[in-house]
């Protein structure tokens, strides 16, 4: 099965495209190695979101430390076994919540 790093690299991923789809943020590309005119950070837009719905208010504090998590991953650094457990378990959460969300 999966370890905990790509676990939580694909959390990272999904929190983007959620958002993305809630808000209705450009969700392609024009080129690969570019960074696409437009494009806002996954925590910018929880914010957004969070300003629009105030119940996502909530889960701000969560969603910053899982993405903080997802982040040290993705960028190579080290996690404790705990710490990548907390923020999975916690990330599956908010995750929940956002995909039951409709787009606005």
């Amino acid at each position: 099965m999966y370890g905990p790093n790509f676990v939580l690299a694909w959390m990272r991923r999904d929190f983007e495209i959620e958002l993305r789809r809630i808000l209705y943020k450009r969700t392609c590309s024009n080129g690969v190695a570019a960074r696409p005119k437009g494009t806002v950070s996954a925590r910018a837009m929880f914010r957004t979101l969070a300003s629009r719905k105030p119940k996502y208010q909530k889960f701000r504090s969560s969603f910053d430390y899982v993405l903080e998590v997802c982040n040290a991953v993705v960028h190579g650094q080290k996690i404790s076994t705990s710490q990548a457990q907390e923020a999975i378990n916690i990330g599956f959460r908010v995750l929940q919540e956002l995909k039951s969300e409709k787009e606005l």
